[in-house]
This record gives structure tokens, sequence and C-alpha cells, in this order.
């Protein structure tokens, strides 16, 4: 099985390849009617091209990063090769135990405090 391109791209993201997409307004799109959810970015290997292009990458890159911050790179790494042979949602889980859900969950709320904390200041 192809790795699939959400897998690829965040690899971008969390190296910060290109930083345009880093956090681009992540806050806004999350909290908007522009948020994709990510189940509908992992299914498959290729990602629907009727979705906005900077809508996506910002999600993945933040994602991605989310993922390294928490987690460790080695761990997205270990990520990125079992999704070689893994479909996307098997493979965050045997990686880091948890299904997609609680993952995107937990960078929802990550992405909702870090704007509670800058709105304080």
């Amino acid at each position: 099985m192809p790795l699939s391109r959400f897998t690829q791209l965040g690899l971008y993201g969390a190296l910060g390849v290109d930083s345009k997409y880093n956090d681009m307004k992540i806050k806004d799109i999350t909290n908007s009617d522009d948020y994709i959810p990510l189940e509908y970015l992992t299914t498959g290997l290729l990602i629907d091209r009727t979705f906005n292009r900077d809508t996506v990458l910002s999600e993945i890159f933040s994602f991605a990063k989310y993922l390294v911050d928490k987690y460790g790179f080695d761990k997205y790494i270990e990520y990125y090769k079992t999704n070689l042979y893994e479909e996307t949602d098997k493979a965050l889980y045997s990686v880091y135990k948890k299904d997609l859900y609680e993952l995107e969950g937990e960078w929802l709320d990550y992405i909702n405090a870090v704007k509670g904390e800058k709105d304080e200041k």
C-alpha cells in the first residue's frame, strides 16, 4: 500500500518546509465552517481536490506539527513508516495508541487553548 498524501504532506509540515501554511490562521479555520474534519483528509490515498488547498495544507501541517511537538519527531517517523503498509487511521493507532478522532480532539483542544492564551495577552 502506498503512503497516503495526508502523511506525505504532514511530514513537510512537521519539518516546516513551507512555512506559509504553518499555523496559517489555523485557529480561525478550526472554529469556522471552513474546517474539514481530518477523517475526510485521511480516507484513501489522495485528498479530494474540491477542498480549499490553503485549508487542507494548514490543517495537515498544523496536525503533524502538533504530533511532533507532543509525541516527538521519532514517533512521527515511526507513524510515517507504518503508513507505508497500514491505512492512515490504523497506522496512527499502531503508533500513538489513539484513534484519529482522539488525536484530532487533542489537537483541537490544543489549538483552542493556545488561542485562549494569546487572547488573554
